[in-house]
């Protein structure tokens, strides 16, 4: 390594023309498809304060260090072709950085210029370009760390040292899984250092000292997350040959040949390593990534288990393996030209069905039939710009976010969805924060009710007033009212058909700005159950007109009043939007019938009781 060449401007002139391909083909159809899940997060978890960022990031799967680096860059622009440009460029940084790694590593111009151009043209590369997320910035952190490890293992220095310090600190606070592409590097320059161990060990420990803050705070969380996420038993044996295969697979992103490419990158390795030749020049360092490439992979393998297996889990040994194969079509074509052309023309070829249709799908991310504009269209079209919206997964709000214009809603999150699922301890007050300054709260929940939805919405219920409720796809749409006017309270104790007594009601005096109306009654069973009821509530002015109604089931929609028993006691919310203005006191009635025949129970000689008035100049 000491006899690396000086660097010359036609090799530059070289560099930037591959760094103009990769270029073009990270900017192809770059826009398409539509925003993927975890690109809906990115967006989202970028979005929110730097102390959010940094406390959301200890609660998931991903340290936050990608996350902080978006946010600024998300002030430039939140169309889906602004928002992916940001991993093209981090993802272009890769073609100049692996010139210089594979210049330091093997000291060859031509090697090097076959590594950059294999760095521009990987499909994983490209593909994960155009996918916002850490990949590509996890490439370049470890890109550095080589730089350097190899630049301070030939030539010293304290500064280069320092560099792999600080460049393998950022890879762990980007990805976990660079931890084994770490030990596959401090391993190797263990190895080559010889008499500098100890200030290796030194610099790693430094690195370590700093990461085990983030560790010790972020970990416990992260230990639970792998134990919720880990099923009992494998639904499929797998045996180590379908691990084998599926880690090549990954590795060498071969999706569209059928294994084809896979077999091609190995063919080419093993004929550029048992050819017979004298000792390869700079043969020892082939260790480096190598040892990188068994490491990361094998560190995969055994963290994520034969459950999941993902290839974008394997983006930190891709890398080395672009080293490996420059290295091998290098070596053959010291053999003769003939050798290293054979090689490109099926590595070209076999890889093509990949790099042509399966790169540009963006299909390994998640995906589905889901619309991400659905969740702006729906709530502008029913939210206020003076509402607020909760979204319990951060995917759903970042696709509301990539649409909402000025005029829209504000957003937050209650998480009660996978991969987190916070405490309702700490949803709580975020969300009575919230009601204090927001007479209007919507909680967009996905899939609903289904598993911890079901607590947030019972809590909600009983909490707020629960004005509407709508599906979208796969979504559940709820609006509550958080009234700010003073309340009265009656206590008209009146038998609706002799089977349920309205004890007690509170209620809104006076409409807030925007209409909103809060009512709460309190419902006590006369017999065991009594038939299926709804609740009509409704308001009209002097004339008869009707301004508002709601009419549901009471709110504690899972226990229906024919599951009710004598006696019991039942707190039902409600929330009303007036649709017109009134100078004159508004009338406040309710009513119940029978969900099954339509009948209505009488009262009071009637079939509404009339609770009250209330005033309103009707809403802004």
């Amino acid at each position: 390594m000491n006899r690396r060449r000086p660097l010359r401007v036609g090799h530059w002139t070289l560099v930037v023309l591959i760094c103009l391909v990769a270029l073009a083909l990270r900017v192809h159809r770059l826009a398409e498809p539509l925003m993927r899940w975890d690109e809906g997060w990115s967006v989202a978890h970028a979005s929110l304060s730097w102390l959010e960022v940094v406390r959301i990031a200890s609660w998931e799967v991903h340290p936050p260090l990608f996350y902080l680096l978006l946010k600024p860059w998300l002030a430039l622009g939140r169309n889906v072709f602004q928002v992916r440009f940001f991993p093209v460029l981090v993802s272009m940084l890769a073609v100049p950085l692996t010139y210089r790694v594979a210049m330091y590593w093997m000291g060859r111009r031509w090697l090097a210029a076959l590594a950059a151009a294999l760095a521009a043209v990987t499909p994983a590369f490209v593909y994960y370009a155009q996918v916002t997320r850490m990949y590509p910035l996890v490439v370049i952190w470890l890109l550095l760390a080589t730089w350097a490890l190899l630049r301070w293992l030939g030539r010293g220095g304290t500064w280069a040292l320092v560099g792999f310090a600080v460049a393998g600190l950022a890879a762990l606070y980007t990805f976990y899984y660079t931890a084994w592409a770490l030990v596959g590097l401090y391993g190797y320059g263990l190895l080559a250092a010889r008499r500098r161990r100890k200030q290796l060990l030194v610099a790693g420990t430094v690195s370590l000292a700093l990461y085990v803050p983030w560790l010790a705070w972020a970990g416990p969380g992260m230990i639970r997350r792998i134990a919720e996420a880990a099923p009992a038993e494998t639904i499929m044996p797998v045996t180590p040959w379908d691990v084998l295969v599926s880690t090549w697979t990954g590795l060498t992103f071969d999706f569209g040949s059928g294994g084809g490419a896979a077999l091609m990158v190995l063919a080419v390795l093993l004929a550029a390593l048992f050819v017979r030749r004298p000792k390869p020049e700079g043969a020892d360092r082939r260790l480096m990534p190598i040892l990188t490439l068994l490491t990361t992979t094998g560190g995969v393998v055994l963290g994520s288990g034969a459950y999941f297996f993902a290839p974008r889990l394997l983006t930190p040994a891709v890398p080395f393996l672009v080293l490996l194969v420059a290295w091998a079509l290098d070596r053959l074509g010291q053999l003769g030209t003939g050798f290293m052309v054979a090689a490109m023309v099926g590595l070209v070829s076999t890889f093509w069905p990949t790099s042509t249709r399966f790169v540009y799908e963006k299909s390994l991310e998640v995906s589905g039939p889901f619309d991400p504009h659905e969740y702006h269209a729906m709530l502008s079209d029913r939210a206020r710009p003076g509402d607020f919206v909760f979204f319990n997964e951060l995917a759903l709000a970042g696709w509301y976010d990539m649409d909402r214009t000025p005029g829209d809603p504000a957003w937050g999150y209650a998480l009660r969805w996978t991969p987190i699922v916070e405490p309702m301890a700490r949803v709580r007050p975020r969300v009575e924060r919230a009601a204090t300054g927001y007479a209007r709260l919507w909680f967009v929940l996905y899939q609903g009710t289904v598993g911890p939805g079901e607590e947030l919405k019972a809590w909600l219920d009983g909490t707020l007033y629960p004005a509407s409720m709508d599906w979208g796809s796969e979504s559940l749409f709820l609006s509550y009212l958080a009234p700010k006017t003073p309340w009265l309270e009656v206590t008209p104790g009146a038998d609706f058909g002799s089977v349920i007594r309205l004890d007690a009601a509170r209620y809104s005096a006076q409409a807030g700005p925007g209409g909103e109306v809060g009512v709460a009654l309190r419902w006590h069973a006369l017999q065991d159950s009594p038939p299926d009821c709804r609740v009509v509530l409704q308001i009209w002015d002097e004339t008869g007109a009707v301004l508002a109604q709601r009419d549901v089931r009471p709110v504690n929609w899972d226990r229906p009043t024919h599951r009710w028993s004598a006696g019991d006691v039942v707190e039902d919310h409600h929330g009303l939007l007036l649709s017109a203005r009134s100078t004159t006191p508004l009338h406040l009635a309710v009513s119940l019938y029978n969900a099954d025949t339509g009948e209505l129970l009488p009262v009071a000689g009637s079939t509404f009781l009339e609770l009250g008035t209330i005033h309103s100049d009707g809403p802004s």
